[in-house]
């Protein structure tokens, strides 16, 4: 079928998710997927993303993805942001492990991680951020 383009995306196949389902923040690929066909749904995150890298369709997936090399970013014009937020009882913070938890999470997703900075990034030229990546997913 070729590269997706704007011109040729209704011979493209799509994979979707209820995950992308909530009118708003979702309306750029509710648009795209319905000048195409949705092939397969999946709602579990990493089968999602195994799915676009066998080939079954095209996916709406993290920047972060795009460093396992089998991805190719594609300029369709679908761009989301979204808030993240972070909840813990008041309590449950005095807890050791739940401290460390919400430390990590709040490094991992801050603006001083590459991934999560703006404008939107498809590459990190931080070394120690690749290779956490590499990790996480046993590349």
């Amino acid at each position: 079928m070729g590269v997706p383009t704007h011109s040729n995306i209704r011979k493209h196949q799509f994979i979707d998710s209820e995950i992308y389902s909530a009118k708003g923040a979702w309306e750029g690929w509710h648009n795209l997927l319905r000048r195409g066909t949705v092939a397969h749904y999946c709602d579990a995150s990493i089968s999602y993303g195994m799915m676009v890298k066998a080939g079954n369709g095209i996916g709406l997936l993290s920047n972060y993805t795009m460093m396992d090399p089998a991805f190719r970013p594609l300029d369709l014009d679908v761009h989301v942001k979204l808030r993240l937020h972070a909840v813990a009882l008041t309590e449950r913070l005095e807890a050791k492990p739940v401290r460390i938890v919400m430390g990590l999470l709040e490094e991992l997703f801050s603006a001083q991680n590459p991934w999560f900075q703006e404008p939107m990034a498809l590459t990190v030229q931080d070394r120690s951020y690749q290779e956490r990546y590499a990790t996480l997913f046993n590349r």
